[in-house]
């Protein structure tokens, strides 16, 4: 796909997913290295993205907002993420601000998880120290008994869990290139966001980076 100053960002972003998707072999196309910071240090991991909009350029994951990386976005909402599909030779790097998910779109994507992930999400308090795993798993053997008691169907959302939104204020394409000439190409924009999170961004500044 030929990348120039008119290209949009976002709609390659899409197709480059989707070849992903499609193309790479991996068992999660969709991961992604996540790094925040709340304070000098940053801190990184991997995340799978779950939605993708393409209309105001924002990718959805979804964590407990009191694990690490929850906080760190509390405190300091900017974060980067980098993909890299190796197959494909290439690699995709955003920088840009979070802000939670709605809760509508929260509660979706918790509702169409499976129960045991459901579980987790309600039982472990992510990130946080315990003596044994066994009594993480004590916890869930006592869930799952009340579930099946009481022929429960449907585990309500926990406050605690839910989706945060990644828009983009940088977004560079990288594809490789023989003797590591590789092709790099850089978009940036500004982003703003009124009390109710409400996006505005300026237009897309394009730039070639050198390999």
């Amino acid at each position: 796909m030929l990348i120039n100053a008119q290209s949009n960002p976002l709609i390659i972003i899409k197709a480059w997913l989707l070849d992903a998707a499609k193309t790479s072999d991996m068992r999660y196309p969709n991961a992604f290295c996540l790094s925040t910071s709340a304070d000098s240090l940053p801190d990184s991991r991997i995340v799978l993205y779950k939605l993708f909009n393409d209309e105001h350029g924002y990718l959805s994951f979804f964590t407990n907002y009191e694990s690490k990386k929850g906080l760190d976005l509390e405190t300091n909402n900017a974060a980067a993420a980098v993909f890299y599909w190796d197959k494909l030779g290439r690699q995709l790097r955003l920088k840009g601000k979070c802000v939670k998910s709605p809760v509508s779109e929260s509660d979706d994507y918790f509702a169409s998880r499976p129960i045991l992930n459901q579980l987790n999400a309600k039982l472990s308090q992510q990130s946080q120290p315990i003596e044994s795993l066994n009594i993480l798993n004590d916890k869930l053997i006592a869930e799952q008994d009340t579930i099946q008691k009481n022929n429960v169907s449907f585990i309500d959302r926990p406050n605690h869990w839910g989706g945060f939104r990644l828009y983009f204020s940088s977004v560079e394409f990288w594809e490789a290139g023989e003797g590591r000439f590789h092709q790099r190409y850089l978009f940036q924009r500004t982003l703003s966001f009124d009390s109710k999170d409400n996006l505005e961004a300026t237009n897309w500044k394009f730039c070639i980076l050198q390999p």
